[in-house]
């Protein structure tokens, strides 16, 4: 507590039977709304903060888990290579018509 807060709060005790004086009611408002405005800030930034965590984790933890690249080889199952399979062409067509209209 700040000294003026102090003071105010002990205006406020020392007036309880008194009608307080709109000047105190000011203070009183406005010791209350400072306080407002600092939790406010806390929990956003609280929030965010977490907020930040969390998304650091997911990414790290989803980069840890992601199994590494996998060796293909290529047609290997069907019995190929793989620089067959870069240079393999499609067969000529020599079947009957395609002299035709020559």
């Amino acid at each position: 507590m700040t000294s003026e807060e102090e003071f105010t709060v002990r205006c406020y005790r020392t007036s309880l039977e008194d009608v307080g004086t709109p000047e105190l009611d000011g203070r009183i408002l406005a010791a209350a709304h400072r306080r407002v405005v600092h939790r406010r800030v806390l929990r956003v930034s609280g929030g965010a903060i977490a907020l930040a965590v969390a998304v650091l984790v997911v990414i790290h933890v989803t980069r840890a888990q992601a199994p590494p690249p996998e060796v293909t080889h290529y047609g290997a199952i069907e019995g190929v290579t793989r620089s067959y399979l870069l240079q393999v062409q499609a067969p000529a067509y020599a079947r009957p018509g395609m002299s035709e209209g020559r």
